[in-house]
This record gives C-alpha cells, structure tokens and sequence, in this order.
C-alpha cells in the first residue's frame, strides 16, 4: 500500500522522457542569459561610445565590463532562483506524459507474458487521453478474440478433431516430403559435377 502511494506521488518517472526534456531545458535557459547578458552589454557599450565621442573620454573595454556586472548582476541572480522553478514545472507537466507512457509500458508486458491485463485507467490532468480510450478498446478486442478461440474449440466435435489431427499429419508428411526432395536434387546435382569433373582432362 505504501509502495502504492509512493509511485502515485512520485513525479519523475521516465530518465530518457523526463530527464532530457529538463536537461535540453536547462541548457537552453542558460544559453538564453548568456546571449541576453551580452547582448545587453553590446547596447551598453555602444551607448557608452556614442557619450564619449561627444565627451571625448574613452575607459578600456575590461573596465566598461566590470562596471556592467556591478550594475546587472541581479540578472545573474534571478536566472539562477528562476532555473529550479522552471525545471520542476517542466517535470510536472512531463509526468503527465510520462507517466501514462510507463503504464501503457507495463500492460504491453503484461500482455506479452500472457496475463490478464485490465482497462487502463489514467490518473486527472494526465494527457494522452485519446490513447487511453484505443488502448482499451484494442484490450476489448483481444478478449473477444480469445472468448472466440475458446467457444470454437468446445463446439468441435470429435470427428472435426479428428479430421483436424488428419491435417497436421498430411501437412508434416507434405513437408517431410519437400525436404527430401530439396536434399535429392542436391545430392544428384552434386554427383553430377562430379561426373563432369573426372571426364574433363587434367591440366
């Protein structure tokens, strides 16, 4: 029951889902701060070049730098306490993703192992909804064509067993009968080229 309501509260799920969407997240957010960073510098170095063509005084560029940091830093800040709140929205929204792809995943095993798989039921504000509905629908299928396997194979009678077990036989002696052929015309093919070589003259 506990491990039950561990997985219901737990969010990340799925590394390749989850954790390259966070991952491809992080990096574009900081390549965002880098480029606006200096890209505000650019605007505030032209600024200062203009002034100072009227004023006719020039700093050096590291000094113009520095003075920049001292006055844009909060930036700097803001974007990194920004980043972890961007990132944990982004694996909320991803668990809605996710998480119903690890169920479909597990009733797809389940299935392959031949057990007996319910309607999937996804959780609220979870997406893939559509897929939910033509996932159970397939499950509604397999079951009717299991049911039908099982009534067909009561209403057979004996003789129709009969005549089926008459059939796998004549099939297997069909096969037997093809292999035999097929290592016949390999052998005589073979005692043929041997009949051909020894005729033609030795070199």
């Amino acid at each position: 029951m506990l491990s039950k309501l561990f997985q219901r509260k737990k969010k990340f799920v799925s590394g390749p889902i989850q954790g390259r969407l966070m991952l491809r997240m992080g990096v574009y957010w900081v390549l965002y701060h880098i480029i606006l960073w200096h890209a505000m510098f650019v605007f505030r170095y032209i600024e200062y070049r203009v002034e100072s063509t009227a004023t006719g005084t020039f700093s050096p560029i590291s000094q113009l730098y520095d003075q920049f940091l001292l006055d844009y830093y909060p930036i700097i800040f803001c974007a990194v306490i920004a980043l972890p709140i961007v990132l944990v929205d982004l694996m909320n929204l991803t668990h809605r993703i996710a998480g119903p792809l690890v169920r479909f995943q597990h009733a797809l095993r389940s299935l392959i192992a031949g057990e007996e798989v319910r309607k999937v039921a996804l959780r609220k504000g979870d997406l893939l909804i559509e897929f939910q509905d033509e996932f159970n629908k397939y499950l509604d299928f397999l079951k009717q064509q299991q049911q039908a396997l099982v009534e067909n194979a009561d209403s057979l009678t004996a003789g129709e067993e009969e005549l089926l077990i008459e059939v796998d036989q004549l099939r297997n002696s069909v096969q037997n009968a093809l292999r035999d052929a097929v290592q016949l015309d390999d052998s005589s093919i073979g005692e043929e080229d041997t009949a051909i070589s020894a005729t033609m003259p030795q070199a």
